[in-house]
């Protein structure tokens, strides 16, 4: 080393690892800094230097030492983690295995439970059917008087109490219905019952509503209140007298026939002052 450059900075610059040349090319120019007059003798470096070397040897020993431990631990993490994944495929055979037989037994539940709703529902199927059976055979044993006419109970007015009264007894041409309530009724459905060819509807509680008695009229289907036939009812069918439930169909029918000459009597008088309006209007264009 040149003179004028500081030595003690080559020396750290170089234990930190760099070449002597890089050191002196960037010291280059730099002056060394000023140092206090100092006796003659001076201390030796070499020592320091030793010491430092002797420092670095044991920290790399040491850092070697780490390492080494560090390779083994993962080694032994290695050795573990093989271990765990050998279990967990053990488990997750056991874990399938036990998964397809819990599928399996689903699905065998789920078809039991099924074949449980279809056994319910057939025996609900079947006691309906019995129940009807049973309001037939009633039905056909009134049918079989002479004195009496057997009735058939409507729960209401309604496409669902027709409907219901279909699957449970059906609903015939001829057949006399019991109507229990009028609320909520539908024109639609004594339109309904009056293609089938109902032969009468019998009115239970309050007065018919005076827009369903027109609605009847114009169906034309018999619209007759409690009092008039005085029907013996039973559940979801009854009987009435015959005689009785002639004369009160006799009454509506001479009813009807008034109703139609009073109708036909309005339209005539309309068209008569549709016509005369007419020709008022002809005789001003012409006047």
């Amino acid at each position: 080393v040149k003179p004028g450059f500081d030595l003690d900075e080559v020396r750290a610059r170089v234990l930190r690892g760099q070449s002597l040349d890089t050191v002196l090319t960037e010291m280059q120019g730099i002056p060394a800094p000023s140092k206090p007059a100092a006796p003659a003798e001076v201390a030796p470096a070499r020592p320091m230097e030793d010491e430092r070397v002797v420092a670095l040897d044991g920290m790399v020993k040491r850092l070697r030492g780490y390492v080494q431990e560090l390779q083994d631990d993962l080694r032994e993490r290695d050795r573990e983690m093989e271990r765990l994944r050998q279990t967990l495929r053990r488990e997750r055979s056991a874990a399938g295995r036990k998964m397809r037989r819990d599928a399996e037994l689903a699905t065998k539940d789920a078809t039991i439970e099924n074949l449980r709703r279809q056994l319910r529902g057939e025996r609900r199927r079947g006691r309906r059917l019995k129940k009807r059976l049973e309001r037939m055979r009633t039905v056909a044993e009134i049918e079989e008087s002479e004195d009496y006419t057997p009735i058939k109970v409507l729960e209401s007015l309604t496409r669902e109490a027709v409907r219901n009264l279909q699957e449970e007894v059906g609903i015939a041409r001829g057949d006399v219905l019991y109507v229990a309530r009028a609320h909520g009724w539908g024109r639609g459905v004594v339109k309904d019952l009056a293609e089938i060819g109902v032969r009468a509807l019998v009115i239970g509680g309050e007065p018919p509503d005076p827009h369903l008695i027109r609605v009847t009229r114009e169906a034309p289907l018999p619209l007759l209140p409690t009092d008039a036939v005085r029907p013996d009812i039973r559940g979801r069918t009854g009987a009435v007298k015959t005689d009785t439930l002639d004369d009160a169909i006799a009454e509506w029918d001479e009813e009807q026939k008034e109703y139609r000459r009073e109708k036909d009597t309005e339209r005539l008088e309309y068209l008569f002052k549709e016509y005369r309006s007419e020709r008022e209007k002809e005789v001003r264009r012409g006047g």
